[in-house]
Formats: C-alpha cells, structure tokens, sequence
C-alpha cells in the first residue's frame, strides 16, 4: 500500500515538473515571440517612416523643378509644406513628412545655386513616433541661366560668346577658344583648349574649366504636371494658333498663352516678324514653328515651351534674328529649305537661351561654306512674371536617420531636372 502511494506521488511530481517545463517553454516561446514582434514593429515603422520622407524629398524636387520653386530665392529658406502648395504630398495614412530647403547655406560654400535639404518623415505608433531622416545637397538653376542646355553631344564652336552663360551636355567638345561663363557636362569633355575664358566667380580657376555633375539634368522637363500649373495660370478668353506682329503681355496678369496644339510665331515674308511688348510665356503641347524673326522692346521678354520641339521654318527668311527663351523637350531645330541658304545676307542670331533634348542642327543649315553666319549670344530676364521652370541635380544623397536597406528595394533615386 506504501509502495502503491510512492508511485502515485512519483508520477504525480512527474508529471508537475513536465507541466512546469510546458509553461515555461509556452513563456519563453510568448517572450520570444514579443520581442520579434516588438523588432518587426520598429523595423516596419523604420522602412515607413524612411519611406515618408523620401517621399517628401521627391515631391520637394518636383516642387523645385517647376516655377513655383524660384520663390526659393537666393539666400532664402523654406519649409514644406508649410509654405509650399496645397497640393503637397505631407500626410499619409500612419504619419507625415515635412521637407526644409536652404539656399545657399553657409556651410556647404557662397555658390547660391546650391540647396541644402532636409526631409524628415514621421510613422505614428500606438504610444511613440519613430522618425526617419534623409538629407540632400542639390544644384538648383533656371533655364534663364542657360545659353544652352542639350541632352545629347554638343560641340562649343570657337570663337563663341557665351559670356556669363551656362552650358551643359551629356557630352562636350570645345572646338577652340571661346569665352563662356560655365559649363557642366555628365559623360565626358574634351580636354580644355588653349584661349578659353570661364566668366562666372565659381569658375575662374583655370583647374575647374568644366564641371562634372553626378547625374544627368533631365532637359525634357515638360510634363503632365508642368503642363497644368500653365493651364491654371492661363485665363485669357482667346490664345490665337498665329501669333503675328506686336505680341502683348496677356490682359488678365497671368502673363501665360497656353494653347493645346501646334503654334506659329510670325508669317513668310517681308514684315512678317514679331514684337514681343511685355513679358509672359508662350506654352504649346504641340510644335511651335517659327516663321520670321523675333524682337522685343526694351525691358521686354518672352519664353517659348513646347512639349514637342521649336522648327525654324524652311519659309523663314535667311537673315535670321530671335531673342527669348527656348525650351522645347526636344529641341530646338531648323528645318532645311530649297534651295538652301546662302549668300552675304544669309545670318542667324540668336539672343538668349535654349533648352532641349536635341543639340541645334543650325550649323547644318546656316552653313559657313555657303557664306553664312551664326551668332549667339546670352541674355537673361529677371523678372518674376517670366514664369519658367528649372533644372535641379542631386549632388549627394544620405539617410542620416532610419536604414537605408529597405528603401533602396522600394524605391529609386529621384531622376534630376
């Protein structure tokens, strides 16, 4: 009977002590699985509040690359959204995201063509916030600083005057000796001939005649968005397909035509040229053909867009003179007539700057062997009513704050324009 109750008890502590490990093990199991869970939470809230901030940096670029981003003077700061429009991507369904840009920050030099940006996104958890933080440095210019702005090869012929003006390509050649004020290039530039002069400040050392930027400028910057922010700023009752003679300035303080198509600046012929009287922007989605010469009144200015490309007519006359901005996504062409042009009379000048995907094909056309001429020169427009967009490159891009794994499988680098 004693034995009997001693086995009872034996499996009975036996069976406590597996209960016990049960338990434990469930524990360890529960704290095991809480601790991951507690690691999974952070690093998703991490991957999101990384994802809000590059987030914010992308629409920040956008925002800078449209004319809205000139409000961003020289020296100035800015918050976004804060100060930036309404349409500003800042909150999302867990979180939010702001961006801070600075102009010109004293610590990263005087070259006030550069931004400093800051973005900072925000996850909301049920009792924190976990942030996250990425910074940029970013090359922000007009096109109005451009004398030319191409995304294929170009050639610098010598002897041009591009004083204090701004060029870049993918590639460049300098063909002599020129005076210029910058130039930037991606791929590759010919090494620096004999007799060239760099006018602008930051580059009047000899060692840096031609700078290298770490990403393409997208100079096919006319989109879909771009395209809308003229719309809305375009409230004429009627935006003609021809614009001849004296060109002036929209009556509705808009300082915008817009027209969806294709559009024709001046008539063949004798007196068929244009006047621009004012400053405002012509934005076609289609073509803009170019017929006879372009003048202005003094303190007058115009800027051309197109979505398509700007021809210069076979039907424009041999002597050839244009003042404005060009912007075109795909360039700026000339059409060759017949016969071709030539003779003492045969001169094409252009007074400005031109932005496209194409390099101009005028040497082509205004040829030297047939006794033509070409001459361009630079001239920009500082008035706030000229309402054009700009071009932006990233220079450095760091994640400061957060981790950089998971972003880089979600999301790419923003393209620069």
């Amino acid at each position: 009977m004693k034995q009997h109750s001693n086995n009872r008890g034996s499996a009975l502590l036996m069976s406590l002590l597996v209960s016990l490990f049960l338990i434990s093990g469930l524990l360890c199991y529960s704290w095991y699985n809480s601790v991951r869970n507690r690691e999974n939470i952070q690093e998703l809230s991490r991957h999101e509040a990384l994802n809000y901030a590059d987030s914010c940096m992308k629409s920040a670029l956008t925002w800078l690359r449209s004319p809205d981003g000139s409000v961003l003077s020289p020296g100035g700061a800015i918050t976004l959204p804060s100060a930036g429009p309404a349409s500003f991507p800042a909150t999302f369904a867990k979180g939010r995201c702001e961006v801070s840009l600075v102009r010109g920050d004293p610590a990263l030099g005087q070259d006030l063509n550069i931004i400093s940006a800051v973005a900072t996104g925000y996850y909301q958890l049920p009792r924190s916030t976990q942030t996250a933080v990425v910074k940029a440095v970013i090359r922000f210019t007009s096109v109005t600083q451009y004398m030319l702005a191409v995304g294929n090869l170009l050639h610098i012929g010598a002897g041009s005057d591009i004083t204090d003006g701004v060029v870049y390509a993918p590639d460049l050649v300098f063909d002599g000796a020129v005076t210029i004020g910058a130039a930037y290039y991606y791929r590759t530039v010919s090494p620096l001939p004999v007799g060239v002069t760099f006018t602008l400040p930051s580059l009047a050392s000899p060692v840096n005649y031609a700078q290298q930027l770490p990403s393409p400028l997208n100079v096919a910057m006319l989109n879909i968005s771009i395209r809308n922010l003229y719309i809305n700023r375009n409230t004429a009752l009627f935006v003609p397909q021809t614009f001849t003679g004296t060109i002036s300035a929209p009556a509705d303080s808009k300082y915008v035509y817009f027209y969806d198509g294709d559009v024709d600046i001046g008539q063949p012929g004798p007196g068929g040229g244009v006047t621009i009287n004012g400053v405002f922007v012509i934005y076609a989605t289609g073509d803009i053909r170019i017929h006879n010469s372009i003048r202005h009144n003094p303190g007058c200015w115009a800027g051309f867009l197109s979505e398509k490309a700007i021809y210069l007519k076979a039907d424009a006359p041999d002597d050839l003179k244009l003042n404005g901005n060009f912007i075109a996504n795909a360039g700026m062409l000339a059409d060759v007539p017949t016969p071709a042009r030539s003779g003492g009379n045969c001169r094409l000048e252009i007074n400005g700057g031109i932005v496209g995907m194409s390099s101009p094909n005028f040497g082509n056309v205004w040829t030297s062997a047939a006794g033509c001429t070409r001459t361009y020169s630079y001239e920009s427009c500082s008035d706030p009513h000229l309402y054009l967009p700009n071009l932006s490159t990233i220079l450095e891009y760091q994640v400061t704050k957060g981790r950089a794994a998971p972003l880089s499988k979600t999301t790419q680098l923003p393209s620069m324009n």
